[in-house]
């Protein structure tokens, strides 16, 4: 290849420690759509909030594919921890895969099964509005090399709508978060314990998660949207016609 591009800064360092030259690599992070940049109508969340029964509830939620990697079991069982000693606390898990059912027989073990909602692949015409009705949006992704370099659009999504967001630690996590923390809190992958005490201290922190939401989402507006970022494919597609044209001793037209 002339020119690389890839969707993370993360594989950006993984390229460049298998051998890729620094200066044929591009990077052009994952975006979101234009349909982000607005947010649903109160009415429509409070509709929503009431249909699934979250009048006066604390909304905890994950909206992704039911897969290993996406770490719901860690985002249950912290949720479990803190659940019992706050009855307003209930658990969103929109979605669908292989793993879903046993995130349902998981929360009957915990004795949890009425205050987590799997209410399964939701009209994505409405997912705005699913993200609406959230007061913190966990990422709980485990080590796996997607997780790792794979930036999710999910958290992005989040942030456009002005809800809090919580990452794992995975490498890519600090491009979402940014790398002073000013757009979403980190916690360690996998740690069940550690996510559980960090949304204890944050949903006591309404302010601050508030504060931190407006960060994230004016930095998304900004910088995550595609058709800002679809144009440094220009850039790519410029130099990787200069290095052809290079090689075969022709001026770039």
């Amino acid at each position: 290849a002339d020119k690389v591009g890839t969707i993370s800064e993360a594989m950006v360092d993984n390229l460049q420690a298998r051998g890729v030259p620094a200066e044929k690599l591009f990077f052009v992070p994952n975006a979101i759509s234009e349909h982000f940049t607005t947010v649903s109508e109160p009415a429509d969340i409070d509709g929503l909030r009431q249909r699934l029964g979250l009048t006066g509830k604390t909304a905890i939620g994950y909206i992704s594919n039911f897969s290993e990697r996406e770490g719901h079991a860690i985002l249950l069982d912290a949720f479990a921890r803190i659940a019992r000693d706050d009855e307003t606390l209930v658990l969103v898990l929109p979605g669908d895969g292989p793993e879903q059912a046993n995130i349902g027989r998981q929360a009957h073990r915990l004795g949890l099964a009425d205050r987590v909602i799997l209410p399964g692949n939701v009209d994505h015409g409405e997912i705005k509005t699913w993200y609406g009705i959230l007061d913190l949006f966990v990422v709980p992704r485990i080590a796996d090399f997607a997780s790792d370099y794979v930036t999710p659009l999910k958290p992005y999504e989040a942030m456009s709508q002005g809800v809090p967001v919580l990452i794992s630690d995975r490498p890519v996590a600090a491009e979402i978060a940014g790398a002073d923390g000013s757009r979403a809190d980190l916690f360690p992958s996998g740690d069940s314990q550690a996510l559980a005490d960090l949304m204890q201290q944050r949903l006591q922190q309404p302010e601050h998660l508030q504060q931190r939401a407006k960060v994230a989402q004016d930095w998304v507006l900004q910088e995550r949207v595609w058709p800002r970022v679809a144009q440094r494919h220009d850039d790519i597609y410029a130099a990787a016609r200069a290095a052809h044209a290079a090689r075969r001793g022709q001026e770039v037209n």
